[in-house]
């Protein structure tokens, strides 16, 4: 994170660094280092490779940023926002968080495995059946206790896993390809 706050800093010169094995730069001035990266550049049109071998160049330990950055993440905003726990990265860029209704997701899980379908051992039945099993166990709200003892059920589990396509391929294996008479269980408490 600190070599990426360099980069996007708003104030001053921005640089990205990263020392072992490079060319150490500290106590550089801006120019010295430019000079360098021209240096390096024209070195390496030339032919030469990268390294720090003899007769290899040494990149730089740090150079200045002049980009732009897009970061894409799987991450929902609340668990970014505990990584980037000083707001480093998200006080230097714009974000956008999309969030899909659970809807939304049950209906992209199954277009994947429709598609998937024509060319695997399952039809787009078996993905539409073992979807609705693992979206149905979500929403199960039944308590299982005995003997004094909670007991996770089907809907603990899948609350706590959400449907996934992973989820949807396990299930499609223990139905289609292992014939589990008791799949459905199987899958909304274990896939």
């Amino acid at each position: 994170m600190t070599a990426l706050k360099g980069a996007l800093d708003t104030s001053g010169a921005n640089y990205m660094t990263y020392s072992p094995g490079n060319a150490p730069m500290v106590g550089k001035t801006d120019e010295e280092v430019d000079d360098y990266i021209a240096e390096v550049d024209m070195e390496i049109a030339d032919g030469k490779q990268i390294g720090p071998g003899k007769g290899e160049v040494r990149l730089p330990s740090k150079f200045r940023f002049t980009g732009a950055m897009v970061f894409i993440s799987n991450m929902p905003i609340a668990k970014f926002r505990k990584v980037d726990s000083g707001g480093a990265l998200m006080s230097r860029s714009l974000f956008i968080d999309i969030f899909l209704e659970s809807t939304d997701v049950i209906r992209r899980i199954k277009t994947i495995g429709h598609a998937m379908a024509p060319s695997s051992y399952f039809t787009a039945e078996d993905v539409d059946e073992v979807v609705d099993a693992l979206n149905e166990a979500e929403a199960e709200t039944d308590i299982l206790v005995r003997n004094g003892i909670q007991y996770a059920t089907a809907g603990d589990a899948r609350r706590i896993k959400g449907v996934t396509v992973r989820a949807m391929v396990t299930a499609l294996k223990l139905k289609v390809l292992a014939k589990k008479p008791n799949w459905k269980i199987l899958a909304q408490k274990f896939a």
